[in-house]
């Protein structure tokens, strides 16, 4: 048996708590070191673990001892605390998003690429059981042509959350509201399912917290494959409300109150709008439910197959070319409502880092 990934974690306080737990139930990981700029803390949770601990990450790097390393910290750390590992020589796993913005994260990806390292990003909505269905479903064919999307995700953030962390609520360090951070894991699961998103003209807003950033968005998006969607989200809502809808011309998917189900069709709908004559008088789908598939999941998941990639020398299960399309449409929704206009992917880099220091730079979006 191969000798297990070592790994190194920086943020123990937030999602790196869960980073810690899955290397630790992991066979063939290994946790190495950990970080924190809170040395009580980094000092009371190494003790606990027996590992040593930083204040600084990159004497986290220099002293060695790690193959790799779990970047748990606010978003606008992601980016140079890779990059950073990367050419030190550790390949690099990053919490979602990957980046605040498609050239941070191009950067990200152009570095794994000269040094020859591992960039893996947590986007572990992919590795559930039922995203695994959905996307068997959909590589299976059984949709047809994907034509039409709908996607609702709204919750809730009270103004305790934001208020936890100076860096949160702030497009300086957060790079955005609820897009950025709740649902980027949307962003990523819808385009994993359909496709990439290649044009979007969008609006968002604050209507209650007291932050610089929005807290609801709508977007009507076009998809590289000609299909369409409509996109909604939120952080002012009780009950939370999550739906999708994705309809094909021989299927459709929806994601609801009722249960993941697969509505098939007799023949294509596209050519019954066409009147052919050989298709049925009226087309009426047949529902099934759509049961998840037994995989292992979560954060434990994404952090055994970042080990497999290292030690098999394979790419990730979420590399940082299928995650930039999420945040790159995030950065869309934003600048599209900014200025006024519908955004065409990729974005435009230098009018994007325009956007974000306009926005830094004011009060009211």
């Amino acid at each position: 048996m191969s000798e297990p990934v070592r790994f190194g974690v920086i943020g123990i306080k937030g999602m790196g708590r869960g980073h810690i737990r899955a290397i630790g139930e992991v066979e063939g990981a290994e946790l190495a070191a950990i970080c924190d700029i809170d040395a009580d803390a980094a000092r009371t949770t190494a003790q606990e673990l027996e590992v040593p601990w930083y204040e600084d990450y990159r004497e986290m790097y220099r002293q060695g001892g790690m193959d790799a390393v779990s970047i748990a910290t606010p978003h606008y750390l992601h980016a140079p605390m890779a990059i950073d590992a990367m050419r030190t020589g550790i390949h690099a796993f990053t919490e979602k998003p990957i980046a605040i913005s498609a050239r941070e994260a191009d950067e990200m990806i152009a570095v794994a690429a000269e040094t020859g390292m591992k960039l893996g990003v947590c986007h572990n909505r992919r590795a559930s059981g039922l995203s695994q269905a959905l996307k068997q479903i959909v590589d299976q064919g059984r949709l047809g042509r994907i034509t039409r999307v709908l996607w609702t995700s709204c919750g809730l953030r009270t103004q305790a959350y934001y208020d936890s962390g100076e860096w949160r609520g702030t497009w300086e360090q957060e790079g955005g509201g609820v897009l950025i951070n709740q649902t980027v894991h949307d962003m990523d699961l819808l385009q994993w399912l359909v496709g990439p998103v290649v044009e979007v003209a969008a609006i968002i807003g604050r209507l209650s917290h007291r932050t610089q950033v929005e807290d609801i968005a709508g977007a009507a998006v076009r998809f590289g494959n000609g299909a369409y969607g409509v996109l909604q989200f939120g952080l002012i809502n009780v009950p939370g409300m999550s739906r999708a809808e994705i309809a094909g011309d021989l299927a459709t998917i929806v994601l609801g109150n009722e249960g993941p189900r697969l509505g098939a069709l007799p023949a294509s709908v596209l050519g019954y709008i066409q009147g052919k004559p050989e298709l049925p008088d009226k087309l009426e789908p047949t529902w099934e439910p759509v049961a998840a598939l037994e995989v292992e999941q979560g954060h434990r998941a994404m952090i055994h197959d970042f080990c497999l990639a290292i030690t098999e020398d394979r790419e990730p299960m979420v590399t940082g070319e299928s995650a930039r399309p999420a945040v790159e449409l995030v950065n869309a929704i934003i600048m599209s409502s900014v200025r006024g206009k519908k955004v065409s992917i990729p974005v435009d880099r230098d009018e994007y880092d325009a956007v974000l220091r306009e926005l830094a730079a004011r009060k009211d979006l």
